[in-house]
């Protein structure tokens, strides 16, 4: 069973929807620490929690490693697996 945790609120850096709550998708267990990747869930814009855990833009170095994580193809398709429904 994954674990939601309630985080301070953020608005998405592409389309403005705003988040107040992370789910561990990996590890259900996890609470986001600042560095971890958030996803948009409306329109899938990966972020990066910051030390006070709300989200912002990745920086080019950050987009790279996320560009070779296949965590984040598969994060993508289980959004769009459940935006479909």
């Amino acid at each position: 069973m994954t674990k939601s945790t309630d985080v301070p609120e953020s608005a998405c850096s592409n389309c403005g929807a705003i988040s107040d709550v992370a789910t561990a998708t990996y590890h259900p267990e996890a609470m986001p620490k600042p560095g971890d990747i958030g996803v948009c869930l409306h329109c899938g814009n990966p972020m990066i929690f910051t030390d006070e855990l709300r989200l912002r833009n990745p920086t080019k170095a950050e987009k790279r490693r996320m560009a070779n994580d296949p965590r984040i193809a598969n994060l993508e398709f289980m959004r769009r697996m459940t935006v479909k429904r």
